[in-house]
This record gives structure tokens, sequence and C-alpha cells, in this order.
């Protein structure tokens, strides 16, 4: 399958300035320069430019909503955009509330070298809980890891597409082979169902039923 990327969105859509802190960590409803209780880094495994699908961004300055709630863009000036394209083996990090995408992939760009990041999280548990029990922790067991990959697979289905080009479309045979994938993920991530919390549990439960009920 191929990666379709989405579009303009935020991690956390329905977070406010209440989901910041200030400089020694107190809650804050104070929005000159508060710091997020989450942040995701994006980890360049390979060159990420404006060929192969960089990271796009509109700066916190250029975000009139970015301390409200939702996911409005109306205010947002195309103009802000900013692309990021970073080389291998360095990272960007950034907040729950910046508005970012990945472009399609140009036609120039080579097949042969597809552009891979690695994307990571990190939330202050008042502000998120975590999926699993930190006991668990520094080393989770390889029950613990395949269950996560497959409910990570489960929650960012809508970015692979059946079809190896969006511009051919997927056939009888390509979405029985993807609905295939999904049920197989749903089996691995339910036979280690012991390691996560309640909350995550029931989240990718439900993601995956929603999926089936779609024809996904």
């Amino acid at each position: 399958t191929d990666y379709t990327p989405g579009g303009p969105h935020r991690d956390r859509p329905l977070a406010d300035i209440t989901s910041f802190r200030d400089a020694v960590g107190h809650s804050t409803d104070d929005p000159k320069d508060p710091l997020p209780n989450y942040c995701s880094v994006w980890l360049a495994l390979t060159d990420a430019t404006t060929e192969n699908s960089c990271l796009y961004m509109i700066p916190k300055q250029d975000d009139s909503q970015y301390f409200i709630a939702g996911d409005d863009f109306s205010s947002i000036s195309i103009g802000a955009v900013v692309a990021m394209p970073i080389d291998k083996g360095s990272f960007l990090a950034f907040s729950h509330r910046t508005v970012h995408w990945g472009s399609q992939v140009r036609a120039t760009a080579s097949a042969a070298s597809p552009r891979i990041a690695l994307s990571l999280a990190f939330a202050d548990p008042s502000f998120e809980t975590a999926y699993f029990d930190e006991s668990h922790l520094p080393c989770p067991p390889m029950g613990l890891r395949l269950g996560l990959v497959a409910a990570q697979l489960i929650q960012y289905h809508h970015f692979t597409s059946a079809s190896t080009s969006p511009m051919v479309p997927a056939t009888k045979k390509m979405k029985q082979q993807r609905r295939q994938q999904l049920l197989l993920y749903s089996r691995i991530f339910h036979a280690q169902k012991r390691f996560f919390l309640p909350e995550y549990f029931d989240k990718i439960s439900s993601r995956s039923q929603f999926l089936k009920f779609m024809g996904e």
C-alpha cells in the first residue's frame, strides 16, 4: 500500500490554552509564552524534501487560533505556510496545537527512495495518560510492542491506500486485501489486551469497529 498524506491538522484539535503550562510546570491561562503539555517529535530517517513530502507548518505567530480549541484554519493566510525540509538524522519538535501536514510526493521524486520518518509523542500525565502501565518500562515486553504497532496501524489506517497510485481506482481484490490487513491488526491487538489501559484499548477497538463498518 502507498502512504496518502493527510491534510492540515493539529495533533490535539480539542485542546486549548489550558493544555499548556508555565516554566515551572503549573497550568496557565497566560498566552504569552507557555510550554505545551504535549510535544511531537518527527525524526527523518531519510532526507525529507519538498519533492518527497517533507512537513509543512504554520508558525504560532501566524495562527490566531493556536490557543483556541478547534481546527479552524479560516484565518490563516496561504503566505504563512512554511516548508520544513530536513536531512536524515535531523528532527522537528512541535506542540499539539501546531498546524502541520505532509504533501503528496511529486512525480519527479525517485520511487526507489521513499521518504521515511519516525514520529514520537511525549505528553505530561496531567494532559494525556499513557497507553500502558509504566511498570512495563523501560523495556516493554515483545507482546506489548507488537500490540502497540498493530494498534497504531489501526489508528492511522486512513493514511494508507488500497491502490498503488492515487490515479488508479482500487480493485475489488485490493479492497479485500486491505480488509484482511485490518482484521489481522485487530486480532493482534486484542490478543495483547492485558498490556493496555482500558481507555486506550476501548479507543482502538472502537476505531477498528468503525473502519469495518465503513468497509475499510
